[in-house]
């Protein structure tokens, strides 16, 4: 049996490391090649922790749930103990990892929902018995408190981290991510931009339209934002109409295209007034700081941002600007 009280009683931070743990242990039970705990979401599949040989089933790797033979296990919540797998033509669609032959893959229940699933790999057929289910459903009980734990602390982490006006990420967030980027640049010699938004006469807006229309323009321009960068990029509220985007591996030129962009984007937009219609108009101005040459620490980079969209406001705002000396 898998000893998970110890990691179990001591509810820290890194509850995912204690998934990490509790899948080591499973693997070396049932002396399978591979072992994978999933988490199992309305569309996609996050594996949580993986050990040995799981093919695409790496920790960190999210699939959409077409993609993975989980269906039968999640939607009819019992356990499926393949012995053969050349033999189910119905999986022979999915990647598997390379030799596997036996398969089993268990349900992590909470109540009648399933919200994860405990996948063993082996090279062997018939690997797994008929007790093997029964251990391994046991020991999901176990995981499923884990897998709780782990999706409150996410959640707790996902509040404190988040604007509660526009759902961005908050400021906290985005100055976390930029340390890290600052130590990903200096290891690996790469660049990167810091990209500061401010909606033009916010105040004169508020005493047009009310604060409430006020209020759903910052949503909507933070939203604006969101949608037209890239995934990789952080969009963060940073307070007031003033947001801050981090734009990974990108120069001086690509950030101030893709900050021409938005701004076009949001001097395009129309907005709610006063009255609950869609006929105000805005626009934001933008400042680009690029790493290292405006600066290679993040209060140097926040600050050089800050400096390009003090010229913005100056130019009358509507524009893009970087820091002063610096070329456009």
């Amino acid at each position: 049996m898998v000893d998970v009280e110890h990691p179990l009683s001591e509810i820290t931070a890194d509850q995912e490391a204690v998934v990490d743990l509790i899948c080591s242990k499973i693997r070396r039970l049932f002396k399978a090649e591979g072992c994978a705990i999933m988490a199992v979401e309305e569309r996609k599949v996050e594996v949580l922790a993986s050990e040995g040989e799981v093919g695409p089933y790496r920790k960190g790797t999210r699939l959409s749930r077409e993609e993975v033979p989980l269906e039968p296990v999640v939607s009819a919540l019992k356990t499926v103990k393949i012995d053969d797998l050349k033999s189910e033509e119905a999986l022979s669609k999915y990647e598997w990892p390379e030799g596997v032959k036996s398969l089993l893959l268990a349900p992590v229940l909470v109540g009648k929902d399933a919200m994860g699933v405990v996948a063993l790999f082996s090279k062997k057929e018939g690997a797994f018995e008929d007790h093997d289910v029964l251990i391994l459903e046991s020991l999901c009980q176990q995981v499923a408190v884990v897998l709780r734990r782990v999706q409150v602390f996410r959640e707790m982490e996902r509040i404190a981290t988040t604007d509660s006006l526009t759902g961005l990420r908050n400021f906290r967030y985005f100055r976390r991510r930029l340390e890290e980027e600052v130590d990903r640049a200096e290891r690996y010699g790469v660049t990167f931009s810091v990209v500061l938004v401010d909606i033009d006469g916010l105040g004169r807006f508020n005493e047009e339209h009310g604060f409430v229309a006020g209020d759903l323009l910052i949503r909507e321009v933070g939203e604006i934002l969101r949608s037209n960068t890239r995934r990789v990029d952080v969009v963060a509220r940073y307070g007031g109409g003033r947001f801050a985007l981090l734009l990974p591996e990108t120069d001086r030129n690509g950030a101030l295209a893709a900050a021409k962009k938005l701004v076009s984007k949001v001097g395009e937009a129309t907005f709610m007034n006063a009255k609950g219609e869609r006929v105000a108009t805005s626009t934001v101005r933008a400042g680009v700081a690029t790493y290292p040459m405006d600066g290679r620490t993040p209060d140097d980079l926040l600050r050089r941002a800050g400096e390009a969209l003090d010229e913005a406001k100056r130019r009358g705002g509507n524009c893009v600007a970087t820091p002063p000396g610096a070329p456009s």
